[in-house]
């Protein structure tokens, strides 16, 4: 009988866990690496969104952001990467608009005029 058979009553966080176990381990040097470069990363990052500030509002606006996402996304540590904050604010904003956007298109269907056939509001042929 092999050692290696799944038991059918384990459950899946059990199976997962040992899973995670039996997984390799990052070597402290590649840990040490991986660290390094995600500093370099908010660096340079942070340098990019630092030049975001020298545009103006309506320039902000096209790209969905603010002045005030800008400034506090710099607000972090130098080592934290600042432009994980904008592409937050910029998918919130964005979603916000379409949710209003599709509550204003329904709200405009439910009160518009009957058509002149009489059988409800107008609707255009798909």
């Amino acid at each position: 009988m092999s050692t290696h058979s799944t038991n059918p009553h384990t459950t899946l966080a059990e199976r997962t866990l040992a899973a995670a176990f039996a997984a390799p381990k990052l070597s402290p040097l590649r840990m040490i690496v991986r660290a390094v470069r995600g500093i370099v990363r908010a660096i340079a990052n942070r340098r990019a969104v630092m030049q975001l500030s020298g545009l103006d509002e309506r320039m902000l606006k096209d790209i969905g952001l603010n002045r005030s996402d800008v400034s506090s996304a710099l607000d972090g540590g130098w080592h934290r990467d600042p432009s994980s904050v904008l592409v937050t604010r910029s998918v919130e904003r964005r979603a916000a608009f379409w949710r209003n956007a599709r509550s204003k298109a329904k709200d405009a269907v439910r009160t518009s005029e009957p058509s002149p056939c009489g059988d409800g509001p107008m609707r255009h042929a798909a």
